[in-house]
């Protein structure tokens, strides 16, 4: 039964970007399991997958009243950008282009690490029936 409010399409979406990356990432992994992209298809595809679940859950979850719809609903505002930001700077081979963009990628790492910080802490959602990532409630 849909629940009004709730992007469905958003949330399947997610459940099949979950998904696919994941299976990237067990490809490269079978090869070469040494190479970061490898991991950071599965640790991504991981984060979308449990945003698809946990949106899902506190969209059905808020209207009809089940237990933890609101932690469901906290935890899609940050669980979704797990492991994307390194990987455009380590495609195709896992490695730099350079040892000269060793800062770039630690810049990348702690911007990353606070994005998720400030993501996490933005509570209580706007809703528990997410429309987008990142949507916090400006109370």
């Amino acid at each position: 039964m849909p629940v009004a409010g709730a992007d469905l399409t958003y949330l399947a979406l997610d459940a099949v970007v979950g998904l696919t990356y994941p299976l990237v990432g067990a490809l490269i992994l079978a090869r070469l399991p040494r190479n970061p992209v490898g991991w950071l298809f599965c640790l991504g595809g991981a984060g979308l997958t449990l945003q698809a679940l946990a949106g899902g859950y506190a969209a059905y979850g808020d209207g009809h009243g089940w237990p933890g719809a609101g932690f469901a609903a906290w935890s899609t505002n940050w669980v979704f950008f797990l492991g994307f930001g390194p990987l455009l700077l380590l495609l195709p081979d896992g490695r730099l282009p350079s040892p000269r963009w060793r800062p770039v990628l630690r810049l990348l790492i702690a911007a990353m690490a606070v994005l998720q910080v400030l993501l996490s802490t933005c509570w209580p959602p706007a809703s528990p029936r997410p429309t987008s990532p990142g949507s916090c409630s400006s109370a």
